[in-house]
């Protein structure tokens, strides 16, 4: 296989002779015809197969994130891409092929924006979730219009929901309302930052119920 650039042949896709291009995440590639199948069955290639393919359609579960948690990823990656890059560790195989899935342990941004220190609790009907912060004082990777979000996800039901919080330097609290039937013991609480103009992410973090 080789990777390749030329003008005549940016976007080409056919075979010639026993060689064949594709393109895919905007690379020209030229690789030989497989003319033998092999099919790798040891214990770790099996164990690989299944955490990508849950992890591929894990994708669809938190597609409303995506798309503003990784913009500092590269050109040719996609956002499933870096969520499918960033989450092999939050999926285990085990020996007996079983696939756990640790939803506090997934990133849903990434990047080196300054995340302050949130904290979250739930009222007394388990109907809203309140998210406070403190203020800081300026420093590198941090702006006082940084704007807070929380990314929710019912494991049982294996929805997610993204809401907008508040700046950096507003530092009242934010409720935001579950969607009816939402159990809070069911529930995942991602938060991050985005730069103002979207072009800067955070890390996400996992934030637990105080």
């Amino acid at each position: 296989m080789a990777i390749f650039n030329s003008t005549a042949f940016s976007r080409l896709s056919k075979s010639f002779g026993n060689l064949t291009t594709c393109r895919t995440k905007g690379i020209n590639i030229v690789k030989e015809k497989v003319t033998q199948v092999f099919n790798p069955r040891t214990l770790a290639q099996r164990k690989q197969r299944l955490r990508m393919k849950r992890l591929v359609g894990l994708c669809s579960v938190y597609d409303p994130v995506l798309g503003l948690g990784f913009p500092g990823r590269p050109a040719n990656y996609t956002p499933d891409n870096m969520f499918v890059k960033l989450n092999q560790q939050a999926v285990v195989v085990s020996d007996e092929l079983e696939v756990t899935v640790n939803y506090d342990r997934m990133l849903v941004s990434a990047g080196n924006r300054r995340l302050p220190e949130v904290r979250m609790s739930v009222d007394e009907t388990g109907s809203q979730l309140t998210f406070t912060h403190e203020a800081e004082e300026f420093m590198r990777h941090a702006a006082d219009d940084d704007c807070l979000y929380a990314a929710v996800l019912e494991e049982k039901k294996l929805k997610l929901r993204v809401f907008v919080l508040n700046e950096r330097k507003d530092t009242e609290a934010a409720v935001v309302d579950l969607p009816p039937g939402w159990e809070v013991d069911a529930l995942c609480v991602y938060v991050f930052v985005l730069s103002k103009d979207g072009k800067s992410a955070s890390a996400s973090q996992c934030v637990k119920k105080s």
